[in-house]
């Protein structure tokens, strides 16, 4: 987080472990991460700080423009007599301090000057404390001069760099950050080093909001997902809060490609700034010979238009720029592809479930059968059967109560019209009425082999249609309950049984 319009947008990070840093007493002493929840202004740099509860004092030499010394806030005023007090000077001269402040912090610029001469420069912190109370150390950062070797140094980036290149969608966060709750807003970034760590902004609102995702890829390799958490209805805003960080790659330059993949509603992607790791390993790298833009240019965001350096313009030849182009092209296009995946997955994923919910709540078997116009077979609906009149020919061995009709499909017809009397289960049957007929109970095998004799005499006999007999039966599927009809004086009643359905 910036403290001021007119910092530079690159500078040099030392942390209070280099051992650049020299420490004039004995009263220092280092912390690892005690503080890193305190305040709001998220954690130390690298979680380390170093302290003391007396007099002391620390140097350090540095080449470049401008400085700025940082701690973690945390003082202490009786009577108006604030303790601890600190005092910085470069060669010897006081530099700008901070106003006191009972904020406690992380990242708290306690003193700092910018529009230095280039050149090498002496910064010393002096310290007085009156009551014990810890003052905390975390670093130093500084503009360096064009001719700072940057291998082994660690770079912040702040995000209104003009080396960052915008896609849609973004927009000002407080003054000093960026961010986007869009789909597909994208940012993409050149680098010379090894890694990349990338710092934003927990946004705070008087909405409940979702974490969310976003996608980076480094080098058009593979894409990785990173979290985007949110925070509780009404708690403060988070700053210096670290999104991401990417693995360790062969020193030189790379690319990196990033891109919300959230919604409206969920928790923003933002941008601060970035902090690189090895800062270059390239005599023209733009790291070192980047300025700060003006007040007014900084105050917009940078185009979406690609932002190439007026040197490297010069070196790269027509075929690099068609690559680099059809390379991002494809690498958009994967990005929008897995979004949409995820999206299409998820969507998947709770259709199933709807099905799921009303499969469960509709699961029935639906027995009833409506068939279609045919003259020679009768419906009855009041008994969810079908029957259809026969001729006294080919019938001399049934039943005199199936003589004159017969049930189709529901026992003993087979598909193409012919009678299959082992399939008939209706009372009356010449085989229901067999003493050996064989249940799903149980039964003899002599009898299933009497009855496969008689199937064999009466198999495939074709079922002729005919005048019914002067004595119709009626068949009757008895109800669950309610009114009997009473039978006809000239009808013989066959009594079929229930009829029963998987439950």
């Amino acid at each position: 987080m910036s403290s001021s319009d007119l910092l530079p947008t690159r500078l040099i990070i030392v942390d209070d472990t280099d051992p650049g840093i020299i420490y004039h007493d004995n009263g220092w002493f280092r912390d690892q991460g005690s503080h890193d929840g305190d305040g709001t202004w998220g954690p130390a740099f690298q979680s380390t700080l170093h302290g003391t509860i007396s007099n002391s004092s620390f140097s350090f030499s540095f080449s470049g423009t401008h400085v700025q010394v940082l701690g973690f806030n945390q003082i202490r005023s009786n009577s108006g007599i604030v303790d601890p007090t600190v005092e910085c000077t470069v060669d010897d001269i006081p530099v700008t301090s901070t106003a006191p402040s009972a904020l406690v912090a992380n990242n708290w610029p306690f003193c700092g000057q910018e529009g230095l001469s280039d050149g090498t420069h002496n910064l010393t912190v002096r310290v007085t404390v009156t009551n014990r109370q810890t003052f905390w150390f975390d670093a130093i950062r500084y503009h360096p001069s064009a001719d700072v070797p940057l291998d082994d140094k660690t770079i912040l980036v702040d995000s209104k760099d003009p080396a960052f290149q915008w896609g849609n969608f973004w927009r000002p966060l407080d003054g000093f950050a960026n961010m986007s709750m869009e789909d597909s807003a994208f940012v993409r970034f050149e680098f010379y080093g090894v890694s990349l760590s990338w710092y934003g902004v927990r946004v705070a609102s008087t909405l409940s909001r979702d974490a969310s995702t976003g996608l980076y890829n480094l080098d058009n390799g593979t894409l990785v997902t990173f979290s985007l958490k949110t925070i509780p209805v009404g708690a403060q805003q988070s700053y210096n809060q670290k999104i991401f960080e990417t693995p360790v790659y062969p020193p030189g330059k790379h690319e990196l490609f990033t891109v919300y993949a959230g919604i409206r509603d969920q928790s923003p992607l933002t941008l601060d700034y970035v902090v690189i790791k090895n800062g270059s390993t390239s005599a023209n790298s733009t790291v070192t010979t980047i300025t700060a833009p003006s007040t007014a240019d900084r105050t917009a965001l940078p185009s979406s238009d690609t932002v190439v350096s007026e040197s490297s313009r010069k070196s790269v030849d027509a075929g690099v720029i068609v690559g680099s182009v059809l390379g991002t092209l494809t690498f958009v296009a994967v990005v929008l592809l897995s979004i949409w995946f995820l999206r299409r997955r998820s969507q998947r994923r709770l259709q199933q479930q709807k099905e799921a919910a009303l499969t469960n709540q509709a699961n029935i078997v639906d027995p009833w059968f409506q068939p279609g116009p045919n003259p020679d077979i009768e419906w009855i609906p009041e008994m969810q059967i079908l029957l259809r009149p026969d001729s006294p020919s080919n019938t001399s061995d049934m039943s005199p109560n199936l003589k004159h009709r017969h049930l189709i499909n529901a026992f003993g017809i087979c598909e193409d019209g012919t009678y299959d009397p082992r399939l008939s289960l209706v009372d009356g049957s010449p085989y229901a009425s067999q003493s050996g007929y064989t249940s799903e109970q149980g039964g003899s095998s002599t009898s299933s082999s009497r009855r496969d004799q008689e199937f064999a005499k009466h198999s495939k006999s074709p079922l002729r249609y005919g005048s019914p007999s002067p004595t119709p039966s009626r068949f009757v599927l008895p109800p669950d309950s309610g009114v009997r009809l009473p039978a006809e004086p000239d009808q013989n009643v066959v009594e079929i049984p229930p009829v029963y359905t998987p439950g």
